[in-house]
């Protein structure tokens, strides 16, 4: 094997919920002697400098398109489709010359839909391979599909960060569908380690964790801090803004920081009592690997996170609420008869993608 490959790590730019989950990537490409180059833009590349300040990055342009304030994303993407596509191809365009001036030896694309070349081994990872139309336009979901299965085939390979069998985070988003090229699941993915931080005293009644594209995140912060501050509840807020990540401040009951790093995040889920969170599905490994209770509040119009929501409410882990109907009161009570979410931990499948790969057994 090739000492100190340099292998390209790039997420989508939609909030940091892509950027979390190749934290353990990154850092198991580290472990086996490679050299990571990360390549993003926007808050993405903010909470990758946060995570890795050692590392080289590249700033990608990454695609620009925020979530509409009504409607759906699934919608606003089609009806965005030709500005997608020429974001896609300049993303390609510009992956040919990073590959020649940083002499890349494989890339690793999480959601990004550019980043595949057939010069040398690109991994497309995501969750979502089936993608979820709203139920009034589900008839779309056919040509979704098609549309990103045919970004899948530019890869060399799909890596799907969920389990095989019936413990399955991801449901049908993950598992109902065909990539057409090699696929592996390498288990839940996630910036935290279980084995830390047990038995840490309460602290906090409630965490709410704000994140995603604006200007739903924004909006959700209002709500959330608004009906927080009417309570005589303990909590903490995280505002989902690494690129101010030093600053925090006291609000009255509330504990308020706009961004942590990975240790200071996870102990205080740990010390908190009950979870508020936007379904993303890194939030959902997130909490499944540390065992957490959790109330969700999916992104108006995003119907994957509606979908995922749904998902784990009929599972009985998590109850589920929408944006417009959240009241903290009425939330608690109900909160309590699920069990949260509990995951396996196990690496395997991710070491064994790595060595294949940093091998050149692609």
């Amino acid at each position: 094997m090739k000492k100190n490959k340099n292998i390209l790590v790039c997420p989508l730019d939609w909030g940091i919920g892509h950027a979390s989950r190749c934290v353990p990537i990154i850092r198991t490409l580290r472990d086996k002697g490679a050299h990571v180059i990360m390549g993003s833009g926007g808050r993405t590349a903010a909470f990758l400098k946060f995570e890795f300040p050692e590392l080289e990055h590249i700033p990608f342009p990454g695609y620009s398109i925020s979530y509409p304030k009504n409607g759906s994303m699934a919608i606003h993407m089609l009806w965005n489709s030709p500005y997608l596509l020429r974001a896609i191809s300049e993303e390609h365009r510009m992956l040919d010359s990073v590959i020649s001036t940083y002499d890349i030896d494989a890339v690793i694309s999480d959601n990004s839909f550019g980043l595949w070349s057939e010069r040398v081994p690109c991994v497309y990872m995501t969750h979502q391979v089936m993608i979820k139309a709203p139920k009034a336009f589900s008839f779309l979901e056919p040509a979704l599909y098609r549309f990103h299965r045919k970004i899948i085939q530019h890869y060399s390979e799909c890596w799907i960060p969920d389990l095989a069998g019936p413990d399955k985070l991801s449901g049908d988003l993950g598992h109902k569908k065909e990539t057409g090229i090699p696929t592996y699941f390498i288990g839940a993915q996630s910036r935290f380690d279980p084995s830390r931080g047990k038995g840490m005293e309460k602290r906090y009644e409630i965490m709410a964790i704000i994140s995603g594209p604006e200007p739903q995140r924004s909006i959700f912060e209002k709500i959330l801090l608004s009906q927080l501050r009417e309570t005589n509840m303990k909590a903490i807020v995280v505002l989902g803004k690494p690129e101010i990540h030093s600053q925090q401040r006291t609000d009255g009951n509330i504990e308020i920081f706009a961004h942590m790093d990975t240790l200071d995040m996870q102990k205080a889920l740990l010390s908190s009592d009950l979870i508020i969170s936007r379904p993303g599905y890194s939030s959902i490994m997130d909490l499944a690997v540390l065992g957490k209770k959790a109330v969700f509040v999916p992104t108006p119009g995003q119907t994957e996170q509606e979908y995922l929501a749904d998902y784990h409410m009929k599972k009985k882990h998590c109850y589920s609420v929408s944006q417009k109907a959240f009241d903290i009161n009425s939330i608690l009570e109900t909160a309590e008869k699920y069990t949260g979410l509990r995951t396996e931990v196990n690496s395997e499948g991710l070491d064994e993608r790595v060595e294949e790969l940093l091998n050149d057994k692609f």
